[in-house]
Formats: C-alpha cells, sequence, structure tokens
C-alpha cells in the first residue's frame, strides 16, 4: 500500500481524501524478526483526526491486528529457533539468464547464522523448499562461480 499525496506534498486521508492533519496511524502491534529488529505489523494508515475518530481511533483501526502478529510472531519463532539450531534459508535467485547461471539451474543463495551457502538447483525444484536442508541430497549442488565469487583476476596498475 502507498500513501497519496497532494501536489504541494500533503499527505492524504485513506478514508476521506482531505489533507489537513493526516498522521500515519502506527500499529500498537509489534513483530519481532528473527534478526532481533522489531517492525509494527501492519502498514499505518493515513487518518485525517475525524477519521481517525470514526473509525474508532487505535482499537478500531487495528482490532484485527493482534491475532495476525500473534501468528507472525510465531513463525518469526520458529524461524529464529531454525537459523539458530545451523539451518540455512533460502534468501536470493537468479535464473538461467544470469551469465552465471547454467541453463535449466537457478542459482540461489542461503542465509544463516554461519553465514551463506550459494547453490545450484534444478529451475523445476527452485520453489519445492524453503530450507536448504529440506532438499534432498545431490539436489542442491554447491555453486562455485556464483555472482559472490572472487575468482575473476583483477589486475592493479
Amino acid at each position: 500500500m502507498g500513501y497519496c499525496y497532494t501536489q504541494s506534498g500533503r499527505l492524504c486521508c485513506d478514508s476521506c481524501g482531505d489533507s489537513g492533519g493526516v498522521r500515519k496511524r502506527t500499529c500498537p502491534h509489534k513483530v519481532r524478526n528473527a534478526d532481533g529488529s522489531t517492525l509494527p505489523y501492519c502498514q499505518p494508515p493515513a487518518l485525517c483526526p475525524d477519521c481517525w475518530e470514526k473509525h474508532g481511533k487505535g482499537k478500531g483501526i487495528h482490532k484485527d491486528c493482534k491475532e495476525g502478529a500473534r501468528k507472525s510472531q510465531e513463525r518469526e519463532d520458529n524461524r529464529a529457533r531454525a537459523l539458530e539450531a545451523g539451518r540455512y534459508e533460502r534468501r536470493t535467485a537468479w535464473g538461467s539468464w544470469h551469465e552465471a547461471v547454467p541453463e535449466g539451474k537457478t542459482g540461489v543463495v542461503f542465509i544463516g547464522n554461519q553465514g551463506q551457502e550459494y547453490r545450484l538447483l534444478p529451475a523445476e525444484q527452485y520453489n519445492a523448499h524453503d530450507w536448504l536442508d529440506e532438499f534432498p541430497e545431490g539436489v542442491a549442488e554447491p555453486w562455485p562461480d556464483h555472482p559472490g565469487s572472487t575468482t575473476k583476476q583483477v589486475n592493479i596498475a
């Protein structure tokens, strides 16, 4: 969700479109991510004072956020435990359009608390699992010439 602004740069209300006294109404429910950062559960709506009042202020606007935040926190706690246990999570990928990725493969970076693992997967299996250890043995082959490798020689004059 994005925000709307007037030509003079004033924030517009998400409910009525007015631009007078509009504020972003931050969610009181927080989620602590596996990396330790904390964020509000939802994107704050931009509301003018009248619409803020009309929609029940924070208890009305964010009434459904508590349960969603609880479920998100549970997922993040599970992620944190998995990373602490030494697992690697799928994070970034390149298709065979990239010069370092062979045809029919997907180059994947798995991130863990111990660092990064670069692997090549059959393209059709890229979305099969979120964690490196979930792929059958031999499927996620090492990717020695990945974009982060330093295999190219640099001549410094």
